[in-house]
Protein backbone atom coordinates (compact mmCIF):
# COMPACT_ATOMS: atom_id res chain seq x y z
CA UNK A 1 0.00 0.00 0.00
CA UNK A 2 1.17 3.65 -0.62
CA UNK A 3 -0.15 6.37 1.43
CA UNK A 4 -0.61 9.36 -0.13
CA UNK A 5 0.66 12.83 1.42
CA UNK A 6 0.29 14.94 -1.91
CA UNK A 7 -2.69 15.16 -4.22
CA UNK A 8 -2.15 12.57 -7.01
CA UNK A 9 -3.47 14.87 -9.54
CA UNK A 10 -2.06 18.39 -9.01
CA UNK A 11 0.79 17.65 -6.68
CA UNK A 12 -0.49 20.16 -3.66
CA UNK A 13 -0.27 19.25 -0.37
CA UNK A 14 -3.32 20.75 1.05
CA UNK A 15 -5.32 17.21 1.26
CA UNK A 16 -8.48 16.94 4.05
CA UNK A 17 -10.15 13.37 5.04
CA UNK A 18 -13.35 13.14 3.78
CA UNK A 19 -14.56 9.82 4.59
CA UNK A 20 -13.31 6.52 6.57
CA UNK A 21 -14.92 3.17 4.39
CA UNK A 22 -13.44 -0.08 3.92
CA UNK A 23 -13.74 -2.62 0.56
CA UNK A 24 -16.74 -3.64 1.68
CA UNK A 25 -17.23 -6.05 -1.56
CA UNK A 26 -14.31 -8.68 -0.82
CA UNK A 27 -11.64 -7.58 1.44
CA UNK A 28 -12.58 -5.47 4.64
CA UNK A 29 -9.73 -3.51 3.89
CA UNK A 30 -10.30 -0.28 6.00
CA UNK A 31 -9.11 2.91 3.28
CA UNK A 32 -9.97 6.77 3.49
CA UNK A 33 -11.32 9.23 0.96
CA UNK A 34 -9.69 12.23 0.70
CA UNK A 35 -9.80 15.77 -0.72
CA UNK A 36 -7.49 18.12 -2.14
CA UNK A 37 -8.64 21.54 -1.51
CA UNK A 38 -6.45 23.26 -4.42
CA UNK A 39 -8.30 21.06 -7.46
CA UNK A 40 -11.04 19.61 -5.85
CA UNK A 41 -10.36 16.22 -6.77
CA UNK A 42 -11.35 13.33 -4.17
CA UNK A 43 -9.29 10.43 -4.42
CA UNK A 44 -8.94 6.82 -2.38
CA UNK A 45 -6.02 7.21 0.07
CA UNK A 46 -3.78 4.31 0.61
CA UNK A 47 -3.97 3.03 -2.81
CA UNK A 48 -2.69 -0.56 -3.83
CA UNK A 49 0.57 -1.34 -5.34
CA UNK A 50 0.76 -2.36 -9.00
CA UNK A 51 1.61 -5.99 -7.14
CA UNK A 52 -1.60 -5.67 -5.35
CA UNK A 53 -4.28 -4.44 -7.32
CA UNK A 54 -5.24 -7.55 -8.82
CA UNK A 55 -6.20 -9.23 -5.77
CA UNK A 56 -8.62 -6.77 -5.13
CA UNK A 57 -10.67 -7.65 -8.40
CA UNK A 58 -10.23 -11.83 -7.76
CA UNK A 59 -13.86 -12.64 -7.39
CA UNK A 60 -16.76 -13.81 -10.30
CA UNK A 61 -19.28 -11.70 -8.43
CA UNK A 62 -16.90 -8.71 -9.98
CA UNK A 63 -19.90 -7.54 -12.23
CA UNK A 64 -17.61 -6.36 -14.92
CA UNK A 65 -15.71 -9.18 -15.49
CA UNK A 66 -17.68 -12.04 -13.94
CA UNK A 67 -19.10 -14.35 -16.76
CA UNK A 68 -20.45 -17.25 -14.45
CA UNK A 69 -22.36 -15.61 -11.83
CA UNK A 70 -25.88 -17.12 -11.34
CA UNK A 71 -27.51 -15.09 -8.31
CA UNK A 72 -30.65 -13.32 -9.22
CA UNK A 73 -28.92 -10.21 -9.00
CA UNK A 74 -26.49 -10.73 -10.89
CA UNK A 75 -29.54 -12.02 -13.39
CA UNK A 76 -31.53 -9.12 -13.27
CA UNK A 77 -28.25 -6.69 -14.48
CA UNK A 78 -27.99 -9.04 -17.44
CA UNK A 79 -31.67 -8.29 -18.37
CA UNK A 80 -30.78 -4.32 -17.62
CA UNK A 81 -27.68 -4.68 -19.79
CA UNK A 82 -29.64 -5.51 -22.77
CA UNK A 83 -31.44 -2.44 -22.56
CA UNK A 84 -28.93 -0.51 -21.42
CA UNK A 85 -26.60 -1.47 -24.58
CA UNK A 86 -29.32 -0.08 -26.95
CA UNK A 87 -29.45 2.93 -24.97
CA UNK A 88 -25.88 3.65 -24.90
CA UNK A 89 -25.85 3.05 -28.99
CA UNK A 90 -28.48 5.46 -29.55
CA UNK A 91 -26.50 8.14 -27.29
CA UNK A 92 -23.30 7.11 -30.10
CA UNK A 93 -25.49 7.48 -33.31
CA UNK A 94 -26.71 11.36 -31.83
CA UNK A 95 -22.84 11.98 -31.13
CA UNK A 96 -21.26 11.03 -34.46
CA UNK A 97 -24.36 9.66 -36.88
CA UNK A 98 -24.72 6.31 -38.23
CA UNK A 99 -21.12 5.53 -39.24
CA UNK A 100 -17.47 6.09 -37.91
CA UNK A 101 -15.43 4.67 -35.77
CA UNK A 102 -15.32 3.50 -32.10
CA UNK A 103 -13.03 2.94 -29.62
CA UNK A 104 -14.00 1.51 -26.32
CA UNK A 105 -10.90 1.79 -23.81
CA UNK A 106 -11.50 -1.10 -20.72
CA UNK A 107 -14.13 -2.88 -23.18
CA UNK A 108 -14.49 -5.50 -20.74
CA UNK A 109 -15.57 -8.71 -22.39
CA UNK A 110 -16.79 -6.63 -25.81
CA UNK A 111 -20.69 -6.25 -25.00
CA UNK A 112 -21.08 -2.57 -26.00
CA UNK A 113 -18.55 -3.30 -28.84
CA UNK A 114 -20.32 -6.27 -30.39
CA UNK A 115 -23.90 -4.03 -30.20
CA UNK A 116 -22.16 -0.85 -32.38
CA UNK A 117 -20.84 -4.32 -34.53
CA UNK A 118 -24.12 -4.65 -35.04
CA UNK A 119 -25.41 -1.15 -35.75
CA UNK A 120 -22.34 -0.99 -38.72
CA UNK A 121 -19.48 0.68 -36.51
CA UNK A 122 -16.25 0.50 -37.28
CA UNK A 123 -14.80 -1.29 -33.42
CA UNK A 124 -11.80 -1.16 -31.65
CA UNK A 125 -11.20 -2.48 -28.27
CA UNK A 126 -8.28 -2.07 -25.37
CA UNK A 127 -8.88 -4.36 -22.31
CA UNK A 128 -6.19 -4.80 -19.60
CA UNK A 129 -7.79 -7.94 -18.13
CA UNK A 130 -6.45 -10.91 -20.45
CA UNK A 131 -9.63 -13.11 -19.19
CA UNK A 132 -11.60 -10.30 -20.26
CA UNK A 133 -9.98 -9.69 -23.30
CA UNK A 134 -9.56 -13.27 -24.80
CA UNK A 135 -13.70 -13.55 -24.47
CA UNK A 136 -13.83 -10.08 -25.93
CA UNK A 137 -11.35 -11.59 -28.80
CA UNK A 138 -13.48 -14.91 -29.42
CA UNK A 139 -17.42 -12.65 -29.09
CA UNK A 140 -15.92 -10.17 -31.49
CA UNK A 141 -13.90 -11.99 -33.87
CA UNK A 142 -11.59 -9.45 -33.84
CA UNK A 143 -7.87 -8.81 -31.92
CA UNK A 144 -8.86 -6.67 -28.81
CA UNK A 145 -5.63 -4.66 -27.79
CA UNK A 146 -4.05 -4.84 -24.18
CA UNK A 147 -3.29 -1.48 -24.16
CA UNK A 148 -3.12 1.69 -25.78
CA UNK A 149 -0.27 1.46 -27.34
CA UNK A 150 -0.58 -1.54 -29.64
CA UNK A 151 -4.02 0.32 -31.62
CA UNK A 152 -2.05 1.45 -34.88
CA UNK A 153 -5.30 3.37 -35.83
CA UNK A 154 -5.78 7.34 -35.25
CA UNK A 155 -8.53 10.01 -36.20
CA UNK A 156 -11.28 7.88 -34.03
CA UNK A 157 -14.68 9.42 -34.38
CA UNK A 158 -15.43 8.25 -30.67
CA UNK A 159 -13.82 6.85 -28.29
CA UNK A 160 -15.64 5.67 -25.19
CA UNK A 161 -14.75 4.98 -21.58
CA UNK A 162 -17.72 3.15 -19.80
CA UNK A 163 -16.95 3.12 -15.80
CA UNK A 164 -13.23 2.69 -16.46
CA UNK A 165 -11.89 5.88 -15.39
CA UNK A 166 -11.98 5.46 -12.02
CA UNK A 167 -10.20 2.68 -11.50
CA UNK A 168 -7.00 4.33 -13.33
CA UNK A 169 -3.88 5.62 -11.32
CA UNK A 170 -2.66 7.42 -14.42
CA UNK A 171 -5.01 10.09 -14.53
CA UNK A 172 -4.43 12.85 -16.52
CA UNK A 173 -1.76 10.66 -18.91
CA UNK A 174 -4.88 9.01 -19.91
CA UNK A 175 -6.83 11.19 -20.88
CA UNK A 176 -4.17 12.99 -22.79
CA UNK A 177 -3.31 10.52 -24.68
CA UNK A 178 -6.75 9.33 -25.79
CA UNK A 179 -6.97 12.91 -26.84
CA UNK A 180 -4.40 11.93 -29.62
CA UNK A 181 -6.74 9.11 -30.71
CA UNK A 182 -9.64 11.44 -31.58
CA UNK A 183 -10.21 12.92 -34.88
CA UNK A 184 -10.18 16.64 -34.64
CA UNK A 185 -13.98 16.73 -34.17
CA UNK A 186 -14.00 13.53 -32.49
CA UNK A 187 -16.21 12.53 -29.58
CA UNK A 188 -14.91 11.67 -26.14
CA UNK A 189 -17.61 9.51 -23.45
CA UNK A 190 -16.74 9.28 -20.38
CA UNK A 191 -19.21 7.33 -17.62
CA UNK A 192 -18.31 7.49 -13.95
CA UNK A 193 -19.81 7.22 -10.64
CA UNK A 194 -21.26 10.68 -9.05
CA UNK A 195 -20.35 11.06 -5.11
CA UNK A 196 -22.50 14.43 -4.99
CA UNK A 197 -25.81 12.12 -5.90
CA UNK A 198 -28.87 11.77 -3.17
CA UNK A 199 -27.63 7.69 -3.13
CA UNK A 200 -24.26 9.15 -1.89
CA UNK A 201 -25.24 11.28 0.35
CA UNK A 202 -27.90 8.83 1.71
CA UNK A 203 -25.12 5.76 2.17
CA UNK A 204 -22.56 7.66 2.89
CA UNK A 205 -19.49 5.24 3.59
CA UNK A 206 -21.45 1.90 2.49
CA UNK A 207 -22.06 3.95 -1.01
CA UNK A 208 -21.29 0.85 -3.39
CA UNK A 209 -19.72 3.30 -6.04
CA UNK A 210 -16.69 4.15 -3.82
CA UNK A 211 -16.18 0.87 -4.57
CA UNK A 212 -13.05 1.04 -2.80
CA UNK A 213 -9.57 0.15 -3.75
CA UNK A 214 -11.04 -0.28 -7.38
CA UNK A 215 -12.14 3.32 -7.76
CA UNK A 216 -9.20 5.41 -7.19
CA UNK A 217 -10.74 8.60 -7.90
CA UNK A 218 -14.56 10.11 -6.83
CA UNK A 219 -15.66 12.73 -9.24
CA UNK A 220 -18.44 15.29 -9.37
CA UNK A 221 -19.43 17.40 -12.42
CA UNK A 222 -16.83 20.45 -11.61
CA UNK A 223 -14.15 17.69 -11.07
CA UNK A 224 -14.37 16.00 -13.74
CA UNK A 225 -15.50 19.07 -16.25
CA UNK A 226 -11.80 21.01 -15.14
CA UNK A 227 -9.81 17.37 -15.58
CA UNK A 228 -10.73 17.52 -18.90
CA UNK A 229 -10.73 21.24 -19.58
CA UNK A 230 -6.65 20.28 -18.55
CA UNK A 231 -6.24 17.79 -21.36
CA UNK A 232 -7.71 20.09 -23.58
CA UNK A 233 -11.76 18.70 -23.54
CA UNK A 234 -14.54 20.73 -23.54
CA UNK A 235 -17.42 19.30 -22.07
CA UNK A 236 -20.21 19.57 -24.40
CA UNK A 237 -23.62 17.58 -22.90
CA UNK A 238 -24.12 15.76 -19.60
CA UNK A 239 -26.58 12.65 -19.79
CA UNK A 240 -27.89 10.89 -16.58
CA UNK A 241 -27.52 7.10 -16.17
CA UNK A 242 -30.83 6.77 -14.47
CA UNK A 243 -30.45 2.74 -13.59
CA UNK A 244 -27.57 3.45 -12.03
CA UNK A 245 -29.15 4.96 -8.61
CA UNK A 246 -31.39 1.59 -8.62
CA UNK A 247 -28.22 -0.19 -9.45
CA UNK A 248 -25.82 1.00 -6.75
CA UNK A 249 -28.20 1.47 -3.72
CA UNK A 250 -29.36 -1.95 -3.99
CA UNK A 251 -25.19 -2.81 -3.95
CA UNK A 252 -25.01 -0.24 -1.08
CA UNK A 253 -27.64 -2.25 0.93
CA UNK A 254 -25.65 -5.29 1.00
CA UNK A 255 -23.06 -3.39 2.91
CA UNK A 256 -25.31 -1.47 5.66
CA UNK A 257 -25.86 -2.99 9.01
CA UNK A 258 -29.27 -3.87 9.14
CA UNK A 259 -32.29 -6.35 8.07
CA UNK A 260 -31.29 -7.45 4.41
CA UNK A 261 -34.41 -7.70 3.00
CA UNK A 262 -36.10 -4.07 4.72
CA UNK A 263 -32.25 -3.25 3.16
CA UNK A 264 -33.07 -4.34 0.01
CA UNK A 265 -36.71 -2.52 -0.29
CA UNK A 266 -35.33 0.54 0.98
CA UNK A 267 -33.17 0.61 -1.77
CA UNK A 268 -35.66 0.51 -4.24
CA UNK A 269 -37.02 3.97 -2.78
CA UNK A 270 -33.53 5.15 -2.42
CA UNK A 271 -32.92 4.52 -6.11
CA UNK A 272 -36.02 6.21 -6.71
CA UNK A 273 -35.51 9.46 -4.19
CA UNK A 274 -32.26 9.97 -5.84
CA UNK A 275 -33.45 10.05 -9.85
CA UNK A 276 -36.34 12.53 -8.11
CA UNK A 277 -33.58 14.81 -6.37
CA UNK A 278 -31.57 14.93 -9.28
CA UNK A 279 -34.66 16.28 -11.31
CA UNK A 280 -33.60 19.40 -9.29
CA UNK A 281 -29.88 19.38 -8.76
CA UNK A 282 -29.02 17.59 -11.57
CA UNK A 283 -26.89 15.29 -9.76
CA UNK A 284 -27.67 11.76 -10.62
CA UNK A 285 -25.71 8.97 -9.65
CA UNK A 286 -23.68 8.43 -12.27
CA UNK A 287 -22.90 10.60 -15.38
CA UNK A 288 -22.12 10.64 -18.94
CA UNK A 289 -19.46 13.18 -20.29
CA UNK A 290 -19.60 13.84 -24.09
CA UNK A 291 -16.68 16.00 -24.52
CA UNK A 292 -14.78 17.35 -27.98
CA UNK A 293 -11.44 19.17 -27.97
CA UNK A 294 -10.97 22.74 -27.79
Amino acid sequence: MTTLTNCPFCSSQNVVRVLASKDYFLTSTEFNIDRCNSCGITFTNPIPSDSETPTYYQSDNYLSHGGKNSSLFYNAYKLARVFSLQWKTKIVSEAIGEKGSIMDYGCGTGDFLLTCKGKGYRIFGVEPSTKAREDATAKLGQVVASNLRSITERNFDMITVWHVLEHLPDLATTIETLKTYLSPKGTLLIAVPNHKSYDAKHYGQYWAAYDLPRHLWHFDQTTMSNVLEKAGLQVKKIIPLKLDSYYVSILSSKYTPGNKVINFLKAIKNGLLSNRSAKKTTEYSSLIYIAKPR
